[in-house]
């Protein structure tokens, strides 16, 4: 789901599909569509690495269904315990995942194209 927002107000929303099955040519395709947050479940570290390499701000391990989530994040409470996945101390950036604290490697990549990602009107 892409969402456009201007500050706190809600411009457009569409629902969206990946063409590519390999992580870092998604990582294209999101940020040519302008993403500036993407709001996800599960990352992989390289992933999320690589998302803020093009200037995507990531906030991972969140939970919720997708209209709590928004409105959460358009009001400042993303960081609130309630949206963190079982298991992951913080969520958002710098998020950590006790599970895989100081280890590096692949996590499962689920259900990429659900994820909600947001993004500024795009100029």
């Amino acid at each position: 789901m892409l969402i456009d927002l201007e500050g706190a107000r809600e411009n457009k929303r569409r629902g969206i599909a990946l063409n590519s099955r390999d992580p870092f040519r998604r990582v294209k395709e999101i940020a040519d569509l302008g993403v500036e947050v993407m709001i996800c479940g599960a990352i992989s570290q390289a992933l999320e690495a690589a998302l803020r390499g093009v200037g995507v701000q990531v906030s991972g391990f969140i939970r919720g269904d997708l209209e709590t989530v928004v409105r959460a994040f358009m009001d400042g409470r993303l960081h609130n315990a309630r949206f963190r996945m079982p298991g992951c101390r913080k969520a958002g950036p710098g998020r950590t995942n006790p599970s895989r604290a100081g280890q590096r490697g692949n996590r499962v990549e689920a259900g990429q194209e659900r994820k909600p990602a947001l993004s500024k009107p795009i100029a």
